[in-house]
């Protein structure tokens, strides 16, 4: 429901005749779900790949501080990272921070960062699912 009014709010905004003189500028983490047609409608798409493994290891370990991370096994961060954006990267480590500091700890552990990683996942595949329902 709620993705069907921002669609409907979206696609009304561009109808509007003051529309053709406005910029408009949106942003997705799913690019792969937007429909085809309304792609069309746009003038310009700028697409960015998702990070490299040597970009995640870069943004989980700007987001790790204060914590300490020794015995990080990065392949399997990295393996968890697949196919999440920048944005979910962070969210999932500034989350297993939180986990961290709630139980104490002053350590990430690759549990930790995988556990928040797949959820991540988890999400995306449920909000894949349900726009499928939509329309």
């Amino acid at each position: 429901a709620e993705m069907r009014r921002v669609l409907n709010s979206f696609l009304q905004f561009m109808e509007e005749p003051s529309a053709t003189d406005s910029v408009l500028v949106a942003a997705t983490n799913h690019p792969s779900l937007l429909d085809r047609a309304l792609l069309r409608r746009f003038d310009e798409v700028l697409q960015f790949e998702m990070p490299s493994a040597d970009e995640v290891r870069a943004i989980i370990k700007a987001h790790l501080s204060p914590m300490k991370y020794p015995k990080i096994n990065w392949k399997t961060i990295v393996a968890a990272a697949t196919c999440l954006s920048q944005a979910e990267i962070v969210h999932a480590a500034e989350e297993a921070v939180k986990a961290a500091i709630l139980s104490e700890r002053n350590q990430i552990s690759t549990a930790d960062l995988t556990r928040e990683l797949r959820k991540r996942q988890a999400m995306r595949t449920v909000f894949s699912e349900e726009q499928g329902h939509i329309g």
